[in-house]
C-alpha cells in the first residue's frame, strides 16, 4: 500500500502567483526593449542629422553672408534651414566672428538644431 503525500507539487494558488510574477517581469522586459529600440532609432537619426549639418555647413553656408535671410532646402528626406549670424563685435584687422544656425527636420518630423561657431566670417 502506497500513500500519496499531499506536499508534493504546487497548489493552484502558487501557480497563479508564479504566473503573475513571470507575466509582470515579461511586461517590464518588453517595455525596456521597446524603449531601447526607440532610443537607438532617435540616436541614429540624430547622428545622421549631425553629419548632414556638418556637410551643409562646409558646402552650402560658405556663400551665405551674415545677417541674410534664412536659407532653406531639401536633401532626400531631410528638410533644412540655415542662417549665419554675426556677433557684431570685431577687432581691427580681424574678420567678424559669428554663428551658423542649422535646423534639420527629419522624415519623422523631429527637429534637430545645431549651432556652429564661425571664427572668421567673410
Amino acid at each position: 500500500m502506497t500513500f500519496v503525500d499531499e506536499s508534493d507539487g504546487f497548489t493552484l494558488l502558487e501557480m497563479l502567483i508564479a504566473f503573475l510574477i513571470l507575466s509582470g517581469a515579461l511586461a517590464v522586459s518588453a517595455q525596456t526593449i521597446a524603449l531601447a529600440t526607440k532610443s537607438i532609432s532617435i540616436a541614429d537619426e540624430r547622428r545622421d542629422a549631425a553629419r548632414f549639418a556638418e556637410a551643409l555647413r562646409a558646402e552650402t553656408l560658405s556663400h551665405l553672408l551674415p545677417g541674410q535671410q534664412m536659407e532653406e532646402g531639401k536633401s532626400g528626406v531631410l528638410h533644412w534651414k540655415a542662417r549665419r549670424v554675426s556677433t557684431g563685435s570685431q577687432q581691427a584687422n580681424e574678420k567678424p566672428a559669428g554663428f551658423s544656425v542649422i535646423v534639420i527636420t527629419s522624415s519623422s518630423g523631429r527637429e534637430h538644431k545645431f549651432l556652429f561657431f564661425d571664427a572668421g566670417l567673410e
